[in-house]
């Protein structure tokens, strides 16, 4: 669809000054929902996995050692303490800490109920068009992505996805404001925590 053309509709949209064409406005929003799903559907590339183990590194400088990796038995493990990857990457693009937290505890050992697989080009539409989650903010509901009976940071999902791969993993529940586990048959697992909202 041509910008011009989604101006055009747009300006329909607003009848008068006093009076807005709500079905105009449904019309166009999914049209433009669906063009954005076009243009941003999901792709990966030879640097998508060593881009993403970056990506979740803690950015906080008050947490120095979650800024590089751990190493947790065969893992290499790297978490920003909302989401964590433990795998089996031999060179990582990160510097190993020797503090680094134990993730083993927070990391479900059996799996738990298996629910569908995300739609990577539902989850990149979301993120195009949605605010960025703020962990320091409150959040706004509408800007959390759904998976099953949680609410989580779409970013976080894309990440572990981005690191594990989306043909072979599975994604399991393990209950209400518990973490979600993804796995991919190289058993490399991912862990997502729901935003839990009161």
């Amino acid at each position: 669809m041509k910008l011009e053309t989604i101006y055009k509709e747009l300006k329909e949209v607003v009848v008068d000054s006093d009076c807005f064409n709500l079905q105009k406005y449904e019309s166009l929003m999914e049209k433009l929902e669906n063009a954005i799903r076009l243009e941003s559907a999901y792709k990966t590339t030879s640097r998508t996995r060593i881009d993403a183990i970056k990506r979740v590194a803690s950015k906080d400088k008050s947490r120095p050692a979650l800024q590089g990796y751990g190493v947790n038995g065969d893992y290499k493990v790297v978490t920003d303490s909302y989401h964590a990857i433990l795998i089996y990457q031999d060179n990582m693009p990160l510097e190993l800490k020797d503090n680094y937290p134990d993730v083993s505890r927070c990391t479900p050992e059996q799996d738990g109920e298996e629910i569908p697989m995300v739609d990577m080009d539902d989850l990149m539409t979301f993120i195009k068009t949605h605010k960025k989650y703020d962990k320091h903010n409150n959040p706004n509901l509408e800007d959390l992505y759904r998976i099953g009976e949680l609410l989580v940071q779409p970013q976080f999902v894309k990440n572990v996805i981005d690191v594990l791969g989306k043909d072979d993993t599975k994604i399991y529940f393990y209950g209400e404001n518990r973490p979600l586990k993804f796995k991919n048959s190289k058993n490399e697992v991912g862990i997502v925590l729901p935003v839990i909202v009161f």
